[in-house]
């Protein structure tokens, strides 16, 4: 994984590399028109990834279970790192 990577397309939505830190990424939630919807990032206070929205963003119930399937996978990710 790489910044700039397209890591997950789904009907809606792509999911961009924003940022890789040493522990967690960064990424940028885009629809297919090119559109920056938000952001998914590590969110220390709660120990969690958690999505960012940019303002005045109207999303359907399938995007949003598309970004917290994206969710799941980097937490997935992220325990399989800290307990591997």
């Amino acid at each position: 994984m790489e910044k700039g990577d397209i890591i997950k397309t789904t009907k809606h939505l792509k999911f961009k590399v924003v940022e890789l830190k040493p522990k967690t990424v960064c990424i940028s939630v885009i629809n297919h028109s090119e559109q920056g919807l938000g952001y998914i990032e590590w969110y220390s206070p709660w120990r969690q990834y958690c999505y960012f929205p940019e303002e005045e963003i109207i999303m359907a119930n399938s995007c949003l279970q598309d970004i917290v399937g994206m969710i799941k996978e980097l937490m997935d990710k992220r325990k399989e790192i800290k307990n591997g």
